[in-house]
């Protein structure tokens, strides 16, 4: 009986021994993803954040490793940045309790960021990306483009108030850009109210009110011409400026009961300058974002 009691104890031992090995964690490859090599200091500088497993792990990547991604990167005089992303929420493919590999956008925010060449890392656990090299730029002709938005009145709430979205090429070159509202573009509203901010967004049935196209369940990570091509897009020539007038009533009374305060609109222009081989190409698409902000009365 003694002997028995030991051979059940020994499997016991054993067992709680199996049980408080950690599990083998995947291998992971991290990866930057460009979408070009040449920004310019005005526009919003995006890369994607790549993390995949090893070829031929089938392992899941374990959440608890989310906290240590980190994105470094290397100004033209030496000095770094270092940012910790956030948990991923709409990246592709997160799940519990871990995961077969995730994307996500990331954007530079350094203001103004360093004119000349950078490189910049992916960390995440202990391994780290190739270093991805780019440039930040100021050409002149790019001084002549604009992006903002107006407002017709402070009486926003009145039936004929608007708001709208005005693009200014005042250079020898075609700008072409997607009709707002697609390609998943959100046009952002901010109404600071009594030191209180209320975050929206317009609806997407307001903006197809305003250009009369119905939007496209549809997106791409990178517009270029041939994408262009698949959406209602807007071409400018030189020397043109474009208007788009997006309503404010009644969608904005019924949303926020006529408050007074600040109000102010944004969003993303992805334009594509000049001819798909042309002297700017290496630019496109320049991400212009366009403001607009306007007292409440």
């Amino acid at each position: 009986m003694l002997r028995a009691a030991a051979i059940a104890m020994s499997l016991v031992l054993m067992a709680a021994a199996q049980s408080s090995t950690p599990a083998p964690q995947s291998t992971v490859n991290p990866v930057i993803e460009l979408e070009k090599t040449r920004f310019l200091q005005t526009e919003r500088i995006f890369l994607w954040t790549v993390t995949m497993r090893a070829p031929g792990d089938e392992r899941p990547i374990p959440s608890s490793l989310l906290g240590s991604r980190r994105i470094v990167y290397t100004r033209p005089d030496g000095t770094t940045r270092v940012d910790q992303p956030s948990a991923p929420i709409d990246d592709a493919g997160i799940q519990e309790p871990g995961d077969m590999g995730f994307r996500g956008g990331w954007t530079l925010r350094d203001d103004p960021p360093q004119l000349g060449r950078w490189s910049v890392v992916y960390e995440f656990a202990d391994r780290r990306s190739a270093p991805a090299m780019f440039t930040i730029e100021a050409p002149e002709i790019f001084n002549h483009i604009s992006a903002f938005f107006e407002f017709s009145t402070p009486f926003v709430y009145r039936a004929d108030a608007k708001v709208t979205l005005v693009v200014r090429n005042g250079s020898p070159e075609v700008l072409r850009f997607v009709e707002l509202g697609e390609n998943h573009s959100i046009v952002w509203g901010r109404l600071c109210c009594a030191g209180v901010d209320s975050s929206f967004f317009v609806p997407p049935d307001v903006l197809e009110t305003a250009d009369g196209n119905k939007r496209l369940p549809m997106s791409v990570d990178r517009l270029d011409w041939d994408s262009l091509k698949r959406f209602p897009h807007v071409t400018v020539a030189p020397g043109a400026t474009w208007r788009l007038s997006i309503p404010l009533s009644p969608w904005l009374g019924r949303q926020f009961g006529r408050q007074g305060g600040e109000l102010d609109f944004s969003t993303e222009v992805q334009i594509l300058v000049g001819a798909p081989g042309g002297e700017w190409r290496g630019f496109s698409p320049v991400r212009l974002i366009a403001r607009g902000k306007t007292k409440v009365e």
